[in-house]
Order: structure tokens, then sequence, then C-alpha cells
């Protein structure tokens, strides 16, 4: 008597079979071709790239996963590989498939495939542990090292095991190409660091065997960076706050290549405002609570125009500074009246860009719009009102009382013209400023006297 196919088995084996074939074509992707392209099995034997794993190595590993219980060959599979139609690549290409199937007990010299009945281990290379043993005690071990397959890496040179201090162990003369064959491309993007395209390649950060740090590296990320940027600024009166984190210069910097100039990993603005988008509180001897940049500069009427769309400023350094806040130059931070000097001068910093003559008491027309031209006894008089509130103290006797320019001035945006703040701190009291100005000239009201007017005469 003829048995009746049961059509729900007959589907699920065709599935399991349509999924075995796309397997085929992807599991590649985990030993060989790692420059992000998935190509046939031939031509990963043509590359000679299947490591970790021998020649013809899928077919037995298709049928080892697919080996299980009706209807459950697709759950396996997909634990590890994203099958779904027009899928990029597959998931096992962003996987570590040595750590995913192949864990190595920690202080071992031994792998293990923990497929059940399909266990089976992988020994260290007993010849080269006889010498090289030392090199297991680190606290992160390459996957390949810790489990013995030197020779994924090295070609036994000719004379090496009879010679210890012999230094050619290493078959590949170009380390990269040796990476690339499990690891993806580095050197892909238009700005490529310099580091991996010197001799050394990836082996000049990064340690092959193992290391202390993540990502064998050698050092912490700060300090294998200086040895090559030992030119860098990163220490002074004030430090950005990502230099002394854990990621240190990664915060900004991208360590193979980028598609932003100077190794960054976004663009300008977008960088910057990555983080100063809220609000940050700073702690310790400058404790202060940094405004919400994103917020000021995008939505203000007025931006100064030292900030460009890239963010970047003749303000600030991006590193550290040997002033406060990261300022390019001196500038009296914390105090809204100083007595100003001119050598050095009280406010360096602003005349980076601005002509210190707008703080001359005699001027021209062309010193500054900031001034009250009169007619007396029809000789024309011209008032510098930046001298007035800066170095002459507003008329005071006591000149060290002079204004900063940060009392009227918000250095990154405002909503009035000039960008001229709306209030400022008097101690613990708000003072309003406003500014209503005018074809020659304004008017300006504030908390602290009555609207004050100036016009410009230009002749």
């Amino acid at each position: 008597m003829e048995k009746t196919k049961n059509p729900l088995h007959r589907s699920s084996l065709k599935k399991s079979l349509v999924l075995v074939a796309v397997l085929a074509l992807s599991l590649s992707a985990c030993s060989k071709d790692r420059t992000g392209t998935t190509t046939a099995v031939s031509d990963a034997q043509k590359l000679g790239t299947t490591f970790p794993h021998p020649q013809g190595w899928s077919a037995s590993h298709i049928q080892i996963v697919s080996g299980q219980d009706e209807g459950k060959q697709g759950e396996n599979c997909a634990s590890c590989h994203n099958t779904k139609e027009n899928a990029a690549r597959p998931l096992s290409a962003t996987i570590s498939c040595a750590t995913k199937c192949h864990p190595a007990a920690v202080g071992s010299t031994m792998a293990s495939l923990t497929a059940g009945p399909h266990r089976a281990t992988v020994t260290a290379n007993a010849k080269c542990n006889t010498c090289h043993a030392d090199m297991n005690a680190v606290k992160y071990s390459h996957y390949p090292f810790t489990v013995g397959l030197c020779d994924a890496c090295h070609t036994n040179q000719p004379g090496h095991e009879d010679s210890p201090n012999s230094i050619h162990a290493a078959g590949n003369t170009n380390p990269d190409q040796t990476c690339y064959k499990c690891h993806f491309r580095k050197d892909d993007m238009p700005n490529v660091h310099p580091a991996l395209t010197s001799g050394k390649s990836c082996v000049g950060c990064h340690n092959p065997h193992g290391a202390e740090f993540r990502n064998f590296l050698p050092a912490k990320t700060q300090e294998l960076c200086l040895k090559c940027h030992s030119g860098l600024e990163h220490a002074g009166k004030s430090v950005h706050g990502p230099i002394s984190s854990e990621q240190s210069c990664l915060s900004c910097h991208g360590p193979h290549s980028t598609v932003e100039k100077k190794m960054l990993s976004l663009k300008g603005q977008q960088l910057c405002f990555s983080c100063h988008d809220k609000e940050i509180e700073v702690t310790g001897d400058n404790a202060r609570v940094i405004p919400n940049m994103k917020k000021k500069i995008t939505e203000s009427a007025f931006v100064h125009s030292a900030i460009d769309d890239n963010c970047t400023s003749s303000c600030h350094k991006p590193h550290a500074s040997e002033f406060s806040r990261l300022l390019q130059n001196n500038f009296p931070i914390g105090s809204n009246y100083n007595q100003y000097n001119e050598n050095p001068n009280t406010y360096d910093l602003c005349f980076t860009c601005h002509d210190n003559g707008m703080l001359k008491q005699d001027i021209t027309k062309g010193d500054t719009n900031f001034r009250k031209d009169e007619m007396v006894n029809g000789v024309l008089k011209r008032k510098n009102l930046h001298w007035f509130h800066v170095v002459d103290a507003a008329g005071g006797s006591q000149k060290q009382n002079g204004r900063s320019c940060f009392v009227c001035h918000d250095p990154h945006g405002a909503d009035q013209q000039s960008n001229i703040r709306s209030s400022w701190k008097m101690g613990h009291f708000d003072v309003s400023v406003v500014f209503t100005p005018n074809a020659n000239g304004g008017d300006c009201a504030k908390t602290c006297h009555t609207t004050r007017s100036y016009t410009r005469i230009n002749q």
C-alpha cells in the first residue's frame, strides 16, 4: 500500500533545500573574501582564503547544520545567517564565526565546535608552542593564535626552528593582505590613515597575536596615537572632554579610513553636534553648564560669523588649550568687568579677527559703526561707544570696571542684530537688553539705564 505523502513535510524539505542552496553561496563570507563582495566557492579556492576552514568545508558544514529534526533546519541556519531576499550580505559576514561556533576556553589553547555529536577540537601547533608559549599570557588573544592556527598567517621558513633567534617566520611580506583574508578592508574610503599605508600596515597599531587592551592594541588609545602624533596638543589648562574619555581620539576620528578629511568620523557641525546637542554639566574647578550649542547656533536669528557650516571656528581648539574653555587666545572668562590693556591685549581672542582700532578714543568713520556723531559749532565730533564702554568704563572713575565684550555680545549667536544678548548676569540678577537698530544708529534699553540713542553722520 502506497504511503500518502505529507504536503507539509514536502514543503518544509523544499524550504530547507532552498535555504541550503542560499547558504552554499553565503557561508563563504565567514571565511574567504572579506572585502565586502560575495563570490562563488571556486573563486575562494582560487584566492586560497578559506581560513579557518579547509577546502570544501561548506558542504560538510551544511550537512551538519541541516541534519536536524524535520522543519528545524531553517531555525538553526537563521540563527547565524541572514537569508532574507535582497539582503546586502549574510549575517555571518558581520560577526565572528570563531566566537559564535568555536569558543575557546579562557586560558586554553584549544577551541571546540559545539554542535553536539559533531563536536571537534583544534589543538595548538605543538612546534610553535615549544618556543612561543609565553605569548599566550595576554588579556585579549587573537582567535587564530589562541587555537594554534599559526600557519593561517605564518609560513615556517627553512631554518627557523633551528635558529630560535631568527625572525624569518612570516611568509607574507604584506601583513594587511593576510589580515584581509578574514577581515573586511579598512582602506576603502577617500581619506586613509597613513599608518595603514605604511610598510607595517595593520600590525603598526594592532598586535596580531594578542594584547592587554581591546582590539589587540599595544597601549591605551591616546598613548598609542601619541607615539606618532607627538606634537599634538593634548594637555593644558583646559582639555576637551572626549580626549580624556575611554574612547579618547576615536570619539572624533576614525582609525582606518574616512569620508571626511583629517580622519573625522562625521562632517563638521554633525560631529560637534553629536555631543553638543544638549546641555552638558562640567564639574571640577571650571564647574558650569555648557548650553545646548546645536540649539543656539541653528535656532538663533543671528550667528557669529566665525562659525561656518563645518563648525570650524577661530575661537576654540579641538583638543586642549593653555587658556580656559579651549580658547585659541586670551579672553577673561568669568568676569564682566576688566581693565583694558593693549599689551598683552585683554581681548586677544576677539582681535584675532576684529581690528583693535575699534577701541581707540579718536576714530574715523570706518573704525566702528558703534559711535555717536554730533555737530558741535559746525565741527563733527565722533564718540566711540566701544571705547566708552570697554576702555573708559562707561565714564566711571574705576577703569577696572571696563565692560567685557561678553556683556553685550554672545560669541555664538543671539536673536538681536550684531549678536547682542537679550540679557546678561549681574551677580544673581538678569539684566535685560533691548537693542533697536535703525538706518543710522540705534536705541539701547537696559535694566541698568534708560533708553540711550546714538546716530551716525556718514560724512
